[in-house]
């Protein structure tokens, strides 16, 4: 399963690319990449810019159980909201400062079996 994660606005992506980092140390087993997205390029610009992470997910059990403590854990450090979206459009806002990490397992495990 394709995901996309964004942190709101975080403009120069700092944020976002730290999350990538802590995502690749948490060893979540199931999750076979985590790679930068890049933005279209516009004309004049030289290059595309470094837009959402987007990760592979295979399997569903033990990595989103995994992935959630990563989410949980990061948020917690870093007090950010974090925004899934899947494939289809649809869009999870996981604000770990409101929820607990047993409602944020139960609705990550939701929005990843979405098809």
């Amino acid at each position: 399963m394709k995901f996309f994660i964004e942190i709101p606005n975080d403009t120069n992506k700092k944020k976002t690319l730290h999350l990538k980092r802590y995502l690749e140390r948490s060893r979540i087993e199931g999750l076979d990449s985590v790679d930068f997205e890049r933005e279209e390029i516009k004309q004049g610009d030289m290059g595309g810019a470094i837009g959402t992470l987007t990760a592979i997910l295979s399997g569903v059990a033990r990595p989103v159980s995994q992935l959630v403590q990563a989410f949980t854990g990061y948020s917690s450090s870093f007090k950010t909201e974090i925004i899934l979206k899947n494939e289809y459009g649809d869009e999870l806002v996981l604000n770990t400062k409101k929820l607990n990490e047993e409602v944020i397992t139960a609705l990550v495990d939701k929005f990843l079996q979405k098809k």
